[in-house]
């Protein structure tokens, strides 16, 4: 397992609170390994979703006066969506310092085929996607998508297009189905006993 050491060379940062940087890195997995008693990044998750949001928009905001909410909007959910922060992510290789993490970390770059893949381990029914709503101005609408296999709803996923809110419903499958699959993997190696 690579050193917090590490990780601050590669982000060209020295964090003053280790600890949380060690609770940031801890995938929820690792709860489930030790019956729920270990804490893990799902509220520092929620947080961090925050503050990136609010960072980009002052950004944006400063950068481009001229533009109104519509433009804003558009830029600010092409820069603080999950594919570009999973390609930001994998260029700093950062997958090699979480903790708890038993399955390696799906190619973001094409959730749906990744998903595919997935499902197709255990059955060749391929995943169904459907329009659950859309809602806005035309130049600015966002689409709401649910994915579905043999009749169950895996995820939903929202976008500003049908296409990223089928990709934002592949992303929350994946992440469901892999957490599903994280205690079994662990107690098929023996992890946690």
């Amino acid at each position: 397992m690579p050193s917090i050491s590490e990780l601050e060379e590669v982000l060209g940062y020295r964090f003053k609170n280790r600890n949380l940087l060690g609770l940031a890195l801890t995938h929820p997995s690792i709860a489930h390994e030790h019956g729920g008693n270990q804490d893990h990044n799902q509220r520092l998750e929620f947080l961090g979703d925050a503050v990136l949001q609010l960072a980009i928009t002052a950004e944006l905001y400063g950068k481009f006066p001229s533009f109104g909410e519509g433009p804003l909007t558009q830029g600010r959910a092409q820069m603080v969506n999950r594919t570009t922060l999973a390609s930001q992510a994998a260029k700093l290789d950062l997958g090699k310092f979480l903790i708890g993490e038993l399955d390696e970390l799906p190619n973001l770059e094409n959730p749906k085929g990744q998903l595919q893949e997935f499902l197709q381990a255990t059955s060749p029914e391929p995943p169904q996607y459907e329009t659950i709503s859309s809602a806005g101005p035309d130049h600015n609408r966002t689409f709401e998508c649910a994915v579905f296999h043999s009749g169950l709803e895996l995820a939903r996923g929202t976008g500003r297009s049908k296409k990223l809110a089928e990709s934002a419903a592949a992303l929350g499958a994946l992440k469901h189905l892999r957490e599903q699959s994280a205690p079994v993997a662990a107690e098929k190696i023996g992890v946690g006993s």
